[in-house]
């Protein structure tokens, strides 16, 4: 049985060699339009979730807007 600390030690090891081999095998010996692919993809994947992580930002903020509020729950009065 793998203990907490080998298979940490494992993941580690592993997320290194995913990197190097990523490296050697796509972006320098990758074909410029792999590249390209590459690049836009992850742009497209963090542009959408940098949006959704504002948007929860914001529901969680409204959602906790309310509990520190000192509004007297009555509409803004117009002159």
């Amino acid at each position: 049985m793998v203990s907490v600390t080998e298979f940490i030690v494992m993941l580690l090891t592993s997320i290194v060699e995913l990197i190097q081999t990523f490296l050697s095998n796509v972006i320098i010996g990758g074909d410029p339009l792999s590249i390209v692919s590459i690049i836009s993809g992850s742009i497209f994947i963090g542009v959408a979730s940098a949006y959704f992580g504002y948007a929860v930002l914001g529901a969680v903020a409204d959602l906790f807007s309310g509990t520190f509020s000192f509004e007297t729950g009555q509409p803004p009065q117009q002159e």
